[in-house]
């Protein structure tokens, strides 16, 4: 390879989070190339040129086909969740070099090399189908890195949490990111809400966490109420900062969270202004949680809900159709408790099970839907009782198996 003439990363409202944390590191470790990258939503590179795409399982269809039409000359490198999973393929689909893991540490030095050199050496992080990929090794403490780009502008909510203990079947979070969670200081965190503030790009705070009401804990199942009451307080200081969401997205509340906290839900309806909270149910069947390995109970999401109700806060509670090993009797348990959340004064999210590379539940086949229990779905999302874009994913769910199976897609 010669050297490079310059590196495009393609910008997409689907990759936004991983390239601000991405290109953040750039600005960090290597601020002497910073000049010769370009962040754009359609790419038009000329031979030699690296071109950088972060993506997940959906993604890689339409991914995969736009990267055969790119000049032959050049330099196509693959990073994000499904490359993570699924180098290889990643490879036999045409890319040349796959970043594997957390990329703020092994990116810039690699990207480094390409423009300087015209190559970069395989080693953990940094794939090219030499002996077996190893991921990138983690960031430790996430202050060392800034949570979003100044220089290219690309913004994310900043990240307090990365990792997550529980390792449920159906989700890639501790499966990549690892199952001891990793915190953002509080002055970090506010450090970083206050500079956004100061660009005028956000006069609110959103943050990324798996579980937010774990935030501070050192093994992600204790909670400690203490750090998450100093971090608000620290956030409403901040002079211009007009608005704090904290338990919505993308940063939700795990049931059983919610009922360890002696006062999370007091003490987000006091400090922070939103009036809805995430709340992952998943199923309403004990029989599937403990299936999918989710590490809560029927009761717990029943708790959960009644606290958020006495706060003052509105659930929003998430629910997954088409679990593998799900009968018509869980999926009637599940409506059964979404009515009752409903009646409630509650609301309801609606998912169908897709099946992520990297997780136990790779490549199995979704439960199909009792067709007595998709009018209902139906009828919800019809009347706006319920959210979500349950059906889509259901048709996005065969795109991810296919994938798995290496077949057409």
């Amino acid at each position: 390879m010669n050297p490079s003439r310059k590196i495009v990363f393609k910008l997409d409202k689907r990759n936004v989070y991983s390239l601000a944390h991405v290109l953040g590191a750039v600005e960090k470790d290597a601020p002497d190339i910073t000049h010769r990258i370009e962040v754009t939503r359609n790419p038009d590179p000329e031979p030699g040129d690296v071109v950088v795409y972060s993506f997940n399982t959906f993604m890689a269809p339409k991914v995969f086909e736009e990267i055969k039409r790119l000049p032959e000359d050049t330099v196509k490198i693959a990073g994000g969740p499904h490359p993570t999973a699924k180098p290889d393929q990643c490879l036999e689909e045409g890319f040349d070099i796959v970043f594997v893991g957390e990329g703020e540490k092994v990116v810039p030095e690699a990207l480094r090399d390409l423009l300087h050199r015209g190559d970069t050496e395989e080693r953990p992080g940094v794939y090219k189908g030499e002996g077996k990929p190893e991921p990138a090794p983690k960031v430790q403490k996430l202050e060392e890195y800034p949570p979003y780009s100044e220089t290219f502008r690309v913004f994310a909510p900043v990240e307090i949490t990365r990792g997550c203990p529980w390792g449920c079947a159906f989700c890639q979070v501790s499966y990549m990111f690892g199952r001891k969670p990793r915190h953002r200081p509080i002055e970090d965190v506010v450090k970083w809400v206050r500079r956004g503030v100061e660009l005028r790009d956000h006069t609110f705070a959103r943050f990324v966490a798996p579980d937010a009401l774990a935030y501070g804990s050192p093994d992600g199942v204790t909670i400690r109420d203490d750090k998450i009451e100093r971090l608000l307080k620290a956030l409403r200081s901040i002079e211009g900062l007009e608005k704090v969401f904290f338990g919505s997205f993308p940063a939700e509340l795990r049931p059983d969270s919610i009922v360890r906290s002696e006062k999370g839900t007091e003490l987000i309806a006091s400090l922070a202004d939103n009036e809805r909270v995430n709340i992952g149910a998943q199923s309403g069947s004990d029989r599937i949680l403990k299936t999918i390995r989710r590490g809560h109970t029927v009761d717990h999401v029943i708790e959960a809900v009644e606290r958020c109700l006495e706060a003052g806060l509105t659930p929003v509670v998430d629910f997954i159709f088409g679990l593998p090993g799900e009968q018509p009797e869980d999926q009637e348990a599940s409506v059964r408790l979404a009515e009752w959340i409903m009646r409630k004064g509650g609301e309801v999210r609606l998912h169908h099970f897709m099946p992520l590379p990297g997780t136990p539940l790779e490549g199995k086949e979704p439960a199909p839907i009792h067709p007595r229990i998709r009018r209902k779905l139906g009828e919800w999302t019809r009347k706006g009782k319920a959210e979500g874009s349950w059906g889509h994913q259901e048709h996005l769910s065969r795109i991810a198996v296919k994938l798995a199976e290496g077949s057409g897609y």
